[in-house]
Parts: C-alpha cells; structure tokens; sequence
C-alpha cells in the first residue's frame, strides 16, 4: 500500500503523461467511435455529459455560449442517453468555448485528478504496486476503462512476472496490436519518471546524510544532464571517506 505523499506523486505523474496523451482543456471530438470526446483528458460520452453539467451549472455565460436548446438539453439529459451522443460543428466550438473559460478548466482540473487518482487505486486493488506500473495502469484505464477486460488481463499477466512498467507494457504486446505506439510512449515516460524519482530519493538521502551539499546538481548529475568537474567528484569521494570513517 502506498503511503500518501507517494500515492500523491504517483497520482501527479500519470496526470502529466495521460494529458500529454489526451487533449488541451478546450479538445473536442465531435465523434469518438459513435459519441463526442472533451477537455483534457477527453472524457467520452457520459462522462462528457457530467463535466458539462458540472460547467454549466457554475459558468454563468454557459446558456449564451452554447444556446438556449443545447444548455437545456445538457441539463436534463441523462447519463445513458448520450452514449451515442455526437456534435454538430456549431455545437463542437460552442462546447470547445465553453471549456476553457475559467470554470470549464477548473472543472476539468478537479474531475481529472479525482478520476486519476481513481485508476491508480483501482491498480492498487488489483495488487499493483510499483509506480511506473500503475501510471501505465492509468493511462490505459483512461482509454479502455478502469473496467477494461484487456487490461484486467494485462495486470494479471504482468503480475506473473515483475510487476512493473515494463511487464504492464511486454503483457500489453502479448495481449492485443491495438494503440501499442502509444503504450510504447506511456512505458517510456513511466520508466523515465520512476528513473527520476529513484534519484531524486537519492540524492535526498545523500544530502540528508552530508555526502553531497548541493542537491540540485547532483540530481543533475544522476539524471545524466550534468557531467561533473573533477573538483567536485573529489570533494564527494572525500564526503563518502569521510562518512565511512
């Protein structure tokens, strides 16, 4: 089980690589596979139908930008009756504006870190527990489903093995061809994030214990952005010499 500032972090980090995925906060897909898909991480469908509900009721332009038939329809429609819902073009630029006002991006903000935080849980109950695998678990939820049949088998077939990003991404090739560009480019940045976060550990440690005094380029160093000068590679052998008595 995650602690709280890990489960924090992890949570953070899928939301950076499913936006990168997904859309800008005024997206709109007039017709996803048979109904539209919006905002920033193009919820589809009803889940649309609630984040526009959620804008109009605190958008006060909300009935003037997207009219008086189209506002009423949203707000009396119900979950299942846009399953097959899609946008005209008038109404695809109207619902594009009306997400990016203030209220649709704060909306957007909350409902995604909320729905986020929900597929990385939903990994942690299907005994996911290595960071990188779960930020692969999120994005894939959020393109199938946090229910997804597929990647229930995925997990499955990853947790016989390492459990970690890189099982997520060989059970994924084994399992199905469909969007493995993408799955490619998800386990790549998981395992890029995971790499980051294990020397930022690190060097929290290292500063923590007066190895190194400046963290910042150290961090650089081991991220492979910095090379260091031999002054200074000295200075830490002498603090490790010095550290071990």
């Amino acid at each position: 089980m995650l602690n709280e500032a890990v489960l924090l972090t992890t949570v953070k980090n899928a939301c950076a690589v499913i936006f990168a995925n997904e859309g800008a906060y005024g997206s709109v897909n007039k017709n996803d596979n048979g109904a539209l898909s919006v905002g920033k991480v193009q919820w589809h469908a009803g889940r649309a139908l609630s984040l526009l509900k959620t804008v109009t009721a605190k958008a006060g332009e909300a009935r003037t930008v997207l009219g008086g038939a189209f506002f009423d329809e949203i707000q009396n429609a119900a979950s299942g009756e846009w399953d097959k819902r899609v946008l005209t073009d008038a109404e695809g630029k109207a619902v594009s504006k009306l997400l990016s006002t203030p209220e649709g991006r704060a909306a957007q903000d909350l409902l995604a870190e909320a729905d986020i935080r929900g597929y990385i849980l939903k990994g942690m109950s299907q005994n996911l527990t290595d960071g990188g695998a779960l930020i692969y678990f999120a994005d894939f939820a959020n393109q199938y489903g946090a229910n997804s049949a597929l990647l229930k088998k995925v997990t499955a077939r990853a947790l016989t093995g390492a459990g970690d990003a890189r099982a997520m991404y060989d059970a994924t090739k084994e399992l199905t061809q469909d969007y493995l560009p993408r799955r490619e480019k998800v386990f790549k940045a998981a395992l890029a994030l995971e790499q980051k976060a294990q020397a930022e550990a690190t060097a929290d440690n290292a500063a923590a214990d007066g190895i190194i005094g400046d963290r910042a380029y150290w961090l650089s160093v081991m991220l492979g952005e910095t090379v260091p000068s031999g002054e200074n590679v000295k200075k830490l052998l002498d603090n490790i010499h010095i550290k071990l008595g």
